[in-house]
């Protein structure tokens, strides 16, 4: 999401009874033929697998912008429709290198998930103001969070590398989300809108099994932490969470073959 997490260890027990033991990553469950089918990419550029994403350096230096600027974003179904209504966000599309993105525009105060092509993958979270270059994705949090998150390694703090063409990449998205949600009561998150390649949808599933999808760049969902049973992150093209009620075994189930889940 300094936040504490977990470094691979040894298999731990199923989140749920009735679950075949898979191997876990800091609390999360990949069946071991997903594992399998994980394979190598190259080193990703600015068009990543895992979206087009702002570049740190020269020619995608970032302008100025004021925290909660933008025009409205698009409101995917939330759990407050009345409360989303005043969420706003903008950013602009790189289309390529060399591309301007001078007048990306910031989502606010809070933390980004950010990604660089380093190490084969690079994936951290930075605390800031103004959306950081590299950023993929936007949480605010509610509780209180102290000063020196945002000033200490210029709010940086990195999660995991190698995350290219395997299932790391999901399982370090969901324990962003969940480290968010849980130490901070973050209740906006927000897929930043120059993201280009639509890689994965991060899912909600409610303490009442109705489930929420954040899958479109520059859409936003905004949900109450406690009503929240369990996270998701799978692949963009994953369809079988479409029937939006999933009983809880289910949703473990189905997110831990094809990418990673976490229990709130």
């Amino acid at each position: 999401m300094t936040m504490s997490f977990a470094t691979e260890g040894p298999p731990t027990p199923s989140a749920y009874s009735g679950t075949p033991k898979r191997s876990s990553v800091a609390g999360l469950q990949i069946s071991p033929t997903a594992a399998r089918e994980e394979r190598a990419k190259e080193p990703a550029g600015v068009g990543s697998p895992h979206g087009r994403v702002a570049r740190e350096g020269s020619m995608f230096s970032l302008g100025p912008a004021t925290p909660g600027a933008g025009g409205a974003v698009a409101l995917s179904e939330g759990f407050s429709d009345e409360a989303m209504r005043g969420l706003k966000a903008d950013g602009a599309r790189a289309k390529g290198d060399g591309a301007d993105i001078s007048d990306l525009k910031a989502c606010g105060v809070g933390c980004y998930l950010c990604y660089k092509e380093d190490n084969f993958g690079t994936i951290y979270m930075q605390w800031a103001e103004n959306t950081p270059a590299n950023a993929i994705l936007w949480m605010q949090p509610k509780a209180p969070v102290p000063k020196f998150k945002f000033t200490q390694n210029a709010g940086r703090v990195q999660l995991a590398d190698r995350v290219n063409g395997g299932l790391k990449f999901f399982e370090t998205i969901s324990r962003f989300v969940r480290e968010l949600m849980v130490t901070y009561k973050a209740n906006k998150i927000t897929i930043l809108s120059h993201v280009e390649n639509k890689e994965v949808q991060v899912l909600f599933l409610k303490k009442s099994n109705k489930i929420f999808i954040l899958k479109e760049a520059s859409k936003s969902v905004l949900y109450e932490p406690d009503e929240i049973e369990a996270i998701g992150v799978v692949p963009y093209n994953n369809t079988e969470f479409a029937v939006m009620t999933m009983h809880r075994q289910l949703f473990c189930d189905k997110c831990a073959h094809s990418g990673a889940y976490m229990m709130k």
